[in-house]
C-alpha cells in the first residue's frame, strides 16, 4: 500500500547580508577652506542569496542627513566626499531580497588645525578728563582672519610687551603713562583654540587742557609804588 503526503515547505532566508570590509575612522586636518577632501575604499558587501541594494547614507557634525554628498567610483573602487569641519558619520546599508540587513558605519573628523593670521594697527589714544583711559584688545584689530572661524567671532587679546607677556581683554593706562609709547603683542584666537601673535604699538598722550579757576585777590602798593601777587591767591 502507498500513501501520499503533500508537504508544503516555506523556504526563508533569514541570514542578513555581511559588510567584508568597512573603511575605518580617520581624522582629517582642514584645509583653507575649512573643510577636507576624503576618499576610501567602497565596502565590500556579501550575502547567502540575493542581495538586493546597497546605499549610502552621511550625518554631518549639525546633524544633518545627507547634507554632504558621496559620490562612487565605481571602475577604481573607491569613493569620495567633501567633510566640514567637526565628526561625519557615514553609513552603508546593505538589504537583500529578503529585507536582512547589515550596516557599515564610520566616522570622518576634520579638524581645523590652521591658525588664524593676525593683523594689528598701531593705535594713538588720549586720556579722559579723569586722566585714564582702557584700550580693549580688539581695537588693535586690522582685519584678521581666519580660514574657519567667522570675523565676528575671533578672540582678541593684548598684552604690553615689557619682557613677561599677559594677555588680557584690556589694557588700562593713566597719567603716568602720557607721552609714552609702548610695544603691545595682540593674540588672535579662533573658535577651536589656534592662535597667531602680531606686534604693534600704542602711544598715549595727555591732550586735555588743564582747567583754570581764579579768585580775585587784593594787592597793596607800597611807598614805592609796587605790589607782587602770589599765584596761590588767585588759584581758585
Amino acid at each position: 500500500n502507498i500513501s501520499f503526503f503533500h508537504v508544503r515547505m516555506n523556504i526563508i532566508d533569514d541570514t542578513p547580508p555581511s559588510f567584508a570590509t568597512c573603511p575605518e575612522d580617520t581624522v582629517l586636518a582642514a584645509d583653507v577652506g575649512c573643510q577636507k577632501l576624503h576618499i576610501w575604499d567602497i565596502p565590500t558587501v556579501e550575502d547567502s542569496c540575493l542581495l538586493d541594494t546597497v546605499y549610502v547614507q552621511t550625518i554631518d557634525p549639525a546633524g544633518q542627513i545627507n547634507a554632504v554628498t558621496v559620490t562612487d567610483t565605481l571602475p577604481t573602487g573607491k569613493a569620495f566626499a567633501v567633510f566640514p569641519v567637526g565628526p561625519s558619520t557615514v553609513h552603508y546599508i546593505a538589504i537583500d531580497t529578503f529585507g536582512n540587513s547589515d550596516t557599515c558605519t564610520f566616522i570622518v573628523t576634520v579638524n581645523d588645525s590652521l591658525d588664524p593670521v593676525a593683523r594689528a594697527m598701531a593705535l594713538t589714544r588720549g586720556l579722559d578728563n579723569n586722566g585714564e583711559v582702557v584700550v580693549q584688545a580688539d581695537e588693535f584689530d586690522d582685519n584678521s582672519s581666519d580660514n574657519c572661524t567667522a570675523d565676528e567671532n575671533l578672540i582678541f587679546k593684548a598684552a604690553l610687551d615689557t619682557g613677561v607677556l599677559v594677555f588680557v581683554d584690556s589694557l588700562e593706562f593713566n597719567c603716568s603713562d602720557a607721552g609714552t609709547t609702548y610695544d603691545v603683542q595682540l593674540l588672535v584666537s579662533d573658535t577651536f583654540g589656534n592662535t597667531d601673535t602680531v606686534a604693534t604699538t600704542i602711544t598715549i598722550n595727555d591732550d586735555t587742557p588743564p582747567v583754570v579757576v581764579c579768585q580775585r585777590d587784593t594787592a597793596y602798593l607800597s611807598a614805592s609804588g609796587s605790589a607782587s601777587i602770589a599765584p596761590a591767591n588767585v588759584d581758585g
